[in-house]
């Protein structure tokens, strides 16, 4: 569906589709419950012995939960080692489970895989999304990098002036910088991953780079696109947090209006999620579905330049693939008219006399 490279008309259009995708929805919210409750199960089997006795346990549910935590944080019997230890373990099978996830809402969204398009992408591009997270985590070593740096100088400039303001700015900057690249980088990876989705692509590695060169070409307009969904995403979290802030848990009662306001937060937030890749495939359609994941062709195509509608088409030059034979244009192309043959004139043969003649007097031949 085409939305004319419209902010807003993405925004739409990612709307439409988590509307019209409510199992899309259901498994964003239910696939990362799963570690969720594998750490709730680990802590409640290991802390319960330890938070049993205790007359401040309580506390962890009410508001004073941040002094109960620093208080347990210092007992020697807190048995956090297990929790620690299992964190790992956890953060492994996140990251897989959100992979697949990945894999099988782009099965869906793009109408790959026939009748089971979710779990045909779950088992066809999972392990090609792993390979693109590779790409773009290394892309966002050169933002952490700026906000060290940036954090550096304003430490050094604090210390010469005296002056804690110059510290906190230069974090402020180089958290900037790192938001700008972060946005760049993660709409690229999204993007990519698509295009492999949609073209069974394999080389993802090259084709994120791909994308990202594309993404890097119209950043006023992608950035607060992306930041759009963002602050959206951060309001429904703040929300969910000030309604349940406001209810204190006294009773079974309010405990359970506590979860259900933060589950009714989860629904929501997976609502958002699916709307951004929503959002992201109307983008991805106004780009021309660019193959980025497959072989370089021989094209002279816009496709090739990944213009927007209203943006300028790139020049011949910057249409040339490095890696593709040289393009023959049909104007370089120059034709010769056939000349017609030319007349001879048949030579009579000789006579007697002439031949007797030439052997008396060759010269007078």
């Amino acid at each position: 569906m085409r939305t004319n490279g419209s902010i807003f008309g993405w925004i739409g259009s990612g709307v439409r589709t988590a509307l019209g995708h409510k199992r899309l929805v259901a498994a964003f919210y239910l696939v990362p419950l799963v570690p969720a409750l594998l750490w709730a199960w680990v802590a409640a089997n290991h802390l319960h012995g330890a938070l049993d006795a205790r007359p401040f346990a309580q506390e962890f549910l009410g508001g004073n939960a941040f002094g109960a935590l620093q208080d347990f944080l210092g007992s020697p019997g807190n048995h956090l080692g297990v929790l620690l230890g299992a964190l790992p373990v956890l953060l492994l099978v996140s990251l897989g489970l959100h992979l697949a996830l990945a894999a099988g809402t782009a099965g869906v969204l793009l109408g790959k895989g026939g009748e089971t398009p979710f779990f045909t992408g779950v088992s066809r591009f999972t392990g090609r999304y792993f390979r693109s997270l590779l790409a773009f985590v290394s892309s966002l070593i050169p933002a952490i990098i700026l906000v060290v740096i940036a954090s550096r100088i304003g430490n050094k400039l604090a210390e010469n002036s005296y002056d804690e303001r110059l510290l906190y700015g230069a974090v402020v900057v180089g958290l900037v910088l790192f938001l700008g690249i972060f946005t760049l980088t993660d709409l690229a990876y999204d993007l990519s991953r698509l295009s492999a989705a949609d073209h069974d692509g394999r080389r993802v590695f090259r084709g994120y780079f791909r994308a990202l060169g594309a993404v890097l070409r119209r950043p006023l307009k992608l950035i607060p696109f992306y930041l759009c969904f963002l602050v959206l995403l951060l309001l429904v979290v703040w929300l969910v947090w000030k309604v349940r802030g406001g209810v204190l848990p006294t009773s079974g009662g309010t405990i359970l209006v506590i979860l259900l306001i933060q589950q009714l937060g989860m629904v929501l937030r997976a609502f958002w999620q699916v709307s951004f890749w929503g959002a992201e495939v109307a983008l991805y359609r106004d780009l021309g579905s660019p193959n980025w994941c497959g072989p370089r062709t021989l094209k002279r195509a816009v496709s090739e330049s990944y213009a927007l509608p209203g943006e300028a088409v790139a020049s011949d030059a910057a249409l040339a693939d490095t890696d593709a034979m040289p393009i023959v244009r049909p104007e370089s192309i120059t034709s010769v008219a056939p000349q017609a043959p030319a007349v001879t004139t048949p030579i009579a043969p000789l006579t007697d006399e002439e031949i007797a003649a030439r052997d008396e007097d060759p010269e007078r031949v």
